[in-house]
């Protein structure tokens, strides 16, 4: 992270230029000592409860979750761009949950976002699928982080939760 003199975001702050949208943390307990450029880092927990989402194009804000839910965001993954030289996506900050993601056609980006949030459950994981603009995310799974194990197959577009049971693994496929 930078300092500007003003109040700067951990890596969860992220851009797509394809839409020319700004996603923003809230995090929770924020204690302020003024304006939303003069944010102090004085957080009393360092969880981030909701996403803005800043549409520079129109000049306004949406909220990926509705304001006062209580949830715990884990992290957020999109498509940012092609990358011509390595034929590859990009997300925004550090994805390693791909597979299958060299020598693909040029394309566009896909207009989902994937959400992680902490269960109430123990171990447990909540995993939502929204628009890149954050309209209407969806709860797709909940599952123990412990058990099952999740990769974003980009050739093929698809998400692959994956559990082994036993001597057996099971793979449940949903598009991506």
């Amino acid at each position: 992270m930078h300092k500007t003199g003003m109040r700067h975001y951990t890596s969860l702050e992220s851009y797509d230029r394809s839409l020319n949208l700004m996603y923003l943390p809230i995090y929770k307990n924020q204690n302020r000592t003024g304006g939303f450029g003069s944010l102090k880092s004085e957080k009393t927990n360092h969880k981030i409860s909701n996403l803005a989402i800043y549409d520079i194009d129109k000049d306004n804000a949406n909220y990926l979750f509705p304001k006062g839910e209580d949830r715990v965001i884990i992290n957020y993954y999109f498509e940012k761009e092609y990358n011509t030289e390595q034929e590859c996506m990009t997300f925004n900050g550090t994805f390693g949950n791909s597979s299958n993601n060299y020598k693909i056609d040029k394309r566009d980006c896909v207009d989902k976002m994937i959400i992680l949030t902490e269960n109430n459950s123990k171990n447990h994981i909540d995993f939502w699928l929204s628009n890149k603009k954050g309209e209407n995310p969806k709860l797709i799974k909940t599952y123990d982080k412990n058990e099952v194990s999740w990769k974003l197959d980009i050739l093929n577009k698809k998400i692959f939760f994956i559990q082994q049971v036993n001597e057996e693994i099971r793979i449940d496929p949903i598009e991506w």
